[in-house]
């Protein structure tokens, strides 16, 4: 197609640029940033509505530039005649400025070596946007849908075909994170040597401010998740035990939902109510990793389990195989930048639903003949799930008590026979303590009261709850 051709013409006018690494050591002045505690203001900039970053603790004067990564009508960071600038929507198009004015504050971006990323050089994007926009919009839509599906499936191989539409449409999500409420976890399950890196690297290398990380640093998560607005791919062996040293437990918990903020005592000499600072950490998320990471963050994931591959992989996985696609992602997000999304029902409930939604929105709006694609793989990954809870302990208890029914008297079942049931023939270093059959009843949320006869606990049999 024409306008194809356009955009490869136009993806060729970029120069070489040198890797950097993904990950940039945190200063003190890091740490400064990070533990900013103030409040935020919202002013005019032109027409549209610029939200401020906090200001320094120290205070800083309103003739000094302030260091700033996020406003509603910023593209992104990128680079201009070899310094970082903002690229921003106005109402004609793109536009190259170098600062911009809010609440009084004149405000710059952050220094090249604080930026953890590869900036795209503004010319080449605006190039992109414009060739696509001068031919048709929808198509370079769905091409470009179509195209980083090819690259994914060029860097490694999934467990089943349509994944490579789940994680084409979950990097399409990450460039119009401001329409959604969740953002689903990938999760990437499995021993070593099945792939997890390269297909993470994949993914992340074309995700908005894509950074691969392979620690939990409180300090720098925090950082680039309140500063930066950053896309995250953590490739970490224990991902659970590490967060667990690292006290990031609950940054990764958050990450998948918006308004979601985790607190941090960073000044205890103030006093109540100045002695803590609450971050905002939700953003896009992939995990590798080679154990379990338990049921309260699985929920919040979707989970690929890694095979190995039947096709040998010779390219090095690298961000500079990634420029091209990321051009044309960016004139993606610039297109549809402040408009609102396909509102659709959620596919299906609980929380499942919540995190894939935007996925069927992005699925939506690119490519909607696919939806059926995402639909089958959606029914298979309930499946799953409900095959994991069938082997919870959760579900043993459930079945012992329906196998007990022959058992309940006046109404009631009492918990000492549910758990003489879940003990029958185990040792007793194997045993379940009464306790935990108890708490577990009342997690479900099953009916419980007294028992008429001997007075202890017990199930109050209600045949629809427990059907």
């Amino acid at each position: 197609m024409q306008w194809r051709k356009l955009v490869m013409n136009a993806g060729r006018l970029l120069s070489k640029q040198e890797n950097r690494n993904n990950e940039v050591p945190l200063t003190k002045q890091d740490d400064d940033a990070v533990n900013d505690d103030s409040g935020s203001s919202v002013e005019k900039l032109g027409d549209a509505p610029v939200s401020a970053t906090p200001k320094s603790r120290q205070g800083r004067k309103r003739d000094k530039p302030h260091y700033i990564a996020q406003f509603p009508t910023l593209v992104d960071l990128v680079e201009h005649n070899g310094q970082p600038a903002f690229l921003v929507t106005n109402e004609i198009g793109l536009e190259i400025t170098t600062n911009v004015m809010i609440d009084g504050q004149v405000c710059v971006p952050p220094p090249r070596e604080k930026i953890p990323w590869e900036l795209l050089k503004a010319e080449d994007v605006i190039a992109v946007y414009e060739a696509e926009n001068e031919l048709h919009p929808q198509a370079a839509d769905k091409a470009l849908f179509e195209d980083v599906k090819t690259h994914l499936k060029a860097v490694s191989e999934l467990p089943h075909e349509d994944y490579y539409d789940l994680n084409a449409a979950w990097v399409l999500h990450t460039y119009t994170m401001e329409n959604f409420s969740y953002s689903p976890i990938i999760l990437l399950f499995g021993v070593p040597e099945m792939g997890k890196s390269r297909t993470g690297k994949g993914m992340i290398y074309l995700a908005y401010r894509g950074l691969h990380v392979e620690s939990l640093r409180e300090a720098y998560l925090l950082r680039v998740a309140q500063n930066l607005n950053a896309t995250l791919f953590i490739d970490v062996m224990d991902v659970w035990k590490t967060a667990e040293h690292a006290n990031t437990t609950d940054v990764l918990l958050s990450r998948f939902e918006r308004g979601g903020t985790v607190p941090r005592v960073i000044f205890p000499d103030r006093g109540a109510f100045e002695d803590t600072v609450y971050y905002e950490v939700f953003g896009a998320t992939i995990i590798g990793t080679n154990r379990a990471v338990g049921s309260i963050l699985e929920t919040r994931t979707i989970q690929i389990n890694m095979r190995a591959s039947s096709r040998r992989f010779d390219n090095e996985v690298t961000p500079a195989l990634a420029i091209p696609l990321r051009l044309r992602l960016l004139a993606f997000r610039a297109r549809h930048l402040g408009q609102t999304l396909p509102d659709i029902a959620k596919p299906c409930a609980g929380r499942l639903g919540d995190i894939i939604k935007p996925l069927f929105q992005i699925i939506q709006l690119v490519s909607p003949h696919r939806q059926a694609v995402l639909e089958r793989l959606l029914k298979q990954i309930e499946i799953d799930r409900l095959a994991d809870k069938a082997e919870t302990f959760e579900a043993v208890v459930v079945s012992a008590i329906l196998l007990l029914r022959p058992k309940v008297r006046n109404g009631s079942l009492p918990f000492k026979e549910i758990t003489s049931e879940l003990n029958k023939d185990k040792g007793d270093n194997y045993k379940v303590p009464p306790q935990k059959v108890g708490r577990t009843i009342k997690s479900l949320g099953i009916h419980t009261g007294r028992n008429t006869g001997t007075g202890g606990s017990a199930i109050l049999w209600d045949e629809d709850q427990l059907e």
